[in-house]
C-alpha cells in the first residue's frame, strides 16, 4: 500500500537500489570468475608450481624452474606423488593439404594428463604420451584438421620433419585455467642437453601425497638448489596451482584488482543503502502520524522496528528483480568490456548463497536507521507533526549525505580518468598510418623467403 501510494518516492527508491545491486552482481560474475582459476582440478589443493625466489630478495622472482628439477625432487623426497614439466613448442602442423603455425603446441610429461583434471574424450588417457611419437589433440584442432573424420591413429607432420600419431583428444581447455593448450606432445622432444641442464628455462609443477604440509615440505627444499649449485642463492619456492593465476608473476597482480574491485562492489551497494536511509529519514515527517496512530493503538517500538525492515526487505526483493533483468541486458557489453564470457548460472549455490546475502545485507542496513529512527518518535508529538531529532541523529544524517557524495565524486573522478586514459591509448598518434600493416610471426622456413612473402 506504500509503495502504490508514494509511487514517485518508491520509484527513486527501486532505481537506485536496482542498479547499485545490478552493479554488484556484474562485479561479483567477475570476482568470481576470476577466483575459480584451476580450482576444478581435482587435487588441486595438492598441486603446486614451482618458483624460484632469490635469497630475501621480494621483487626477483622467476616462474621458471630447470628441467631435471621434477624428476630430481620425485627421486629424492618421497613426499612428492607426481611431477610434470610444461614447456612451450610452437610448431608447424600438416595433415593432408592442411597447414598451420600452432602457438599452443606444449610439451609435458606422461603424468600431467593424470594430475590435472582436463576431460579426455578419445583414447587412453593413462598410456596417451608415454611414447615420443604420440601427441594428443584439443577438439578444437581435431575439427580443424581432420574434419568429423576420427582423429585417433591419424599422423601429423610436425615441422616438415616429424610424424606424430594422434592418441588421444581432449575438450578444449576451459577459459578459467592458466593453461593454454591445442596440441601435446611428450617432453623428450626437447633436446638431452637441454634436459640436463640446470638452467631455469621451464616450468614444473609438483603433487605432493596426501597428508603432506605444504610448509614442512617448503622446509625441506629451500636449501636443494645449494646442494646442486653451491654458490647459487635461488630457493624452490611452492605456489599452490589455485593461486597461480592471481599470482601468475610470483606476486599478487591481479589479486590486487581482484580485491579492490571487491571493495568498490561493497561501496557502490553501501551508496543505494545510504540513498535508501536518507529518502526514508527525510520522508519521516510525512509518516510520522501513521506511527503516532499505531503506538496509541498499542503498537509496540520493535513492531514499528519489524514493520519499517520489512518494508526494506520488500523493496530491495523488487529491486533484485529489476536488477537481474538489467544484469542480463548488461552482460554482453560487460562480457565485451573485461573480455570473458560470463554467465549467470541460476542453480548455482554460490550464487545463490551471494544473492541472498545481499538481500538481507541490503535490506536490514538500508532499513534498520530509518526504523530505529522513525520508531523513537513519541506518540503525541508524532500526531501533531512535530520532529525532534537530537543532536546524534542530525551529526549523522549529515555524515551520510556528506559520505555519500564524497564517495560519488571520487568514482565520478576516478571512472573519468579511466576513460581518459583508454581514449588516450586508443587514440594517441602513433607516428605512423597503421591500415593495412600486418604483423606476421617469424618461425625459421620465413628467413630465405623473405622478398617473396614481403612482395
Amino acid at each position: 500500500r506504500n509503495i502504490i501510494r508514494n509511487r514517485r518516492f518508491s520509484i527513486i527508491n527501486i532505481a537506485g537500489l536496482s542498479i547499485g545491486i545490478t552493479c554488484v552482481i556484474l562485479i561479483m560474475l567477475w570476482v568470481k570468475d576470476e577466483l575459480s582459476y584451476d580450482r576444478f582440478h581435482e587435487n588441486s589443493d595438492r598441486i603446486f608450481r614451482i618458483i624460484t625466489k632469490f635469497g630475501n630478495e621480494t621483487e626477483n622472482i622467476w616462474t621458471t624452474s630447470p628441467f631435471p628439477l621434477g624428476s630430481y625432487m620425485a627421486d629424492k623426497y618421497p613426499d612428492v606423488g607426481a611431477y610434470t614439466r610444461y614447456s612451450d613448442a610452437g610448431s608447424l602442423v600438416k595433415f593432408e593439404d592442411k597447414v598451420f603455425y600452432e602457438n599452443h603446441f606444449k610439451l609435458v610429461d606422461q603424468s600431467f594428463l593424470e594430475m590435472f583434471s582436463f576431460k579426455f574424450i578419445k583414447g587412453n588417457k593413462g598410456e596417451a604420451l608415454k611414447s615420443k611419437s604420440s601427441v594428443v589433440i584439443t577438439e578444437s584442432i581435431a575439427r580443424k584438421y581432420f574434419g568429423d573424420i576420427d582423429p585417433v591413429g591419424k599422423f601429423l607432420t610436425i615441422n616438415k620433419t616429424e610424424f606424430l600419431t594422434v592418441t588421444g583428444v581432449m575438450q578444449d581447455p576451459p577459459g578459467n585455467t592458466i593453461f593454454r593448450f591445442s596440441l601435446l606432445a611428450n617432453m623428450e622432444h626437447v633436446p638431452e642437453q637441454r634436459l640436463k641442464s640446470w638452467a631455469f628455462d621451464s616450468k614444473t609443477f609438483i603433487q605432493l601425497k596426501e597428508g603432506v604440509s605444504k610448509t614442512e615440505f617448503q622446509s625441506k627444499i629451500d636449501s636443494l638448489y645449494r646442494t646442486i649449485l653451491p654458490n647459487s642463492s635461488a630457493i624452490p619456492y611452492l605456489q599452490n596451482i589455485e593461486d597461480v593465476y592471481l599470482n601468475e608473476t610470483g606476486k599478487p597482480v591481479r589479486l590486487v584488482f581482484v580485491k579492490v574491485f571487491s571493495m568498490t562492489a561493497v561501496i557502490i551497494l553501501l551508496l543505494a543503502c545510504i540513498n535508501y536511509m536518507n529518502l526514508n529519514t527525510a520522508r519521516s515527517i510525512r509518516r510520522s502520524k501513521e506511527i503516532g496512530i499505531r503506538k496509541v493503538t498499542g503498537a509496540s517500538k520493535s513492531n514499528i522496528i519489524l514493520q519499517f525492515l520489512g518494508e526494506s526487505l520488500l523493496l530491495t526483493l523488487i529491486s533484485m528483480i529489476i536488477a537481474l533483468v538489467l544484469t542480463e541486458l548488461a552482460r554482453p557489453a560487460f562480457n565485451d568490456l573485461v573480455v570473458k564470457e560470463l554467465k549467470i548460472v541460476y542453480s548455482d549455490p554460490v550464487f545463490i548463497l551471494g544473492m541472498s546475502s545481499i538481500l538481507i545485507f541490503t535490506g536490514i542496513v538500508s532499513g534498520l536507521y530509518p526504523a530505529f529512527v522513525l520508531s523513537s518518535f513519541t506518540p503525541i508529538k508524532a500526531l501533531k507533526g512535530v520532529i525532534v531529532s537530537g543532536k546524534f541523529g542530525k551529526s549523522f544524517n549529515n555524515f551520510l549525505v556528506v559520505f555519500q557524495f564524497t564517495i560519488a565524486v571520487i568514482l565520478i573522478i576516478v571512472s573519468m580518468a579511466i576513460g581518459k586514459q583508454i581514449r588516450y591509448i586508443t587514440n594517441k598518434d602513433l607516428g605512423l598510418n597503421k591500415d593495412n600493416i600486418l604483423v606476421i610471426p617469424f618461425i625459421p622456413e620465413l628467413k630465405s623467403k623473405f622478398d617473396a612473402i614481403k612482395n
